[in-house]
């Protein structure tokens, strides 16, 4: 382990807004697998989670000087992950329009649906978890993936999201019901 890697996220970020671009770089090896984690299941996508965990990156290093050192790093890193899949899912939304409005004889937008020739050995699930996770409207996914995937407690949820515990709860709730739903329905029609 060398020195910077034994040193505390404070201490870290300390020396990464200082321009250590070294220590900037123990900070991404820290979060990468997380924040990875986080985008791949909002937007189900490895390709764009990819692209969107550098724009994370990206924008934490521009941000390290807006960094209150007080607060956890993690959090800090999946709110910036979250408002990149809110940007990336407007951007997908606005394609699908345009898509749509091209003439009739243009391609079909492909079926997210998993065929049954993607869901042959023990992935399955995992595979059809993902994409009824992305399906999901963002008012469900949201609580979801902070509560569920991310360890956040219903109020650290509904603070980083404007919402009351409740609202949490409840919404976690629909989301694992619409999630159960999908999966249900996918593999009736396998």
């Amino acid at each position: 382990m060398t020195p910077r890697e034994a040193l505390t996220d404070r201490e870290i970020c300390e020396r990464a807004a200082a321009n250590d671009d070294q220590a900037f770089a123990v900070i991404i090896s820290r979060y990468k697998t997380p924040v990875f984690a986080f985008i791949r299941r909002y937007i189900g996508a490895d390709e764009e989670a990819h692209d969107l965990l550098q724009q994370v990156f990206v924008a934490a290093w521009q941000g390290l000087g807006r960094y209150d050192l007080d607060r956890p790093l993690g959090p800090w890193l999946t709110t910036i992950a979250l408002n990149k899949c809110r940007d990336h899912s407007r951007k997908v939304r606005v394609r699908r329009f345009v898509r749509l409005a091209w003439p009739t004889d243009a391609p079909d937008i492909p079926d997210a649906a998993p065929t049954a020739d993607m869901v042959i050995n023990g992935d399955q699930e995992l595979l059809l978890l993902e994409r009824a996770i992305a399906r999901l409207p963002r008012g469900l996914k949201e609580p979801l993936l902070l509560t569920v995937f991310e360890g956040f407690s219903h109020e650290q949820a509904g603070v980083h999201l404007g919402l009351s515990a409740k609202a949490i709860e409840g919404r976690t709730r629909r989301a694992r019901q619409e999630l159960e739903r999908q999966i249900n329905a996918w593999t009736d029609n396998l």
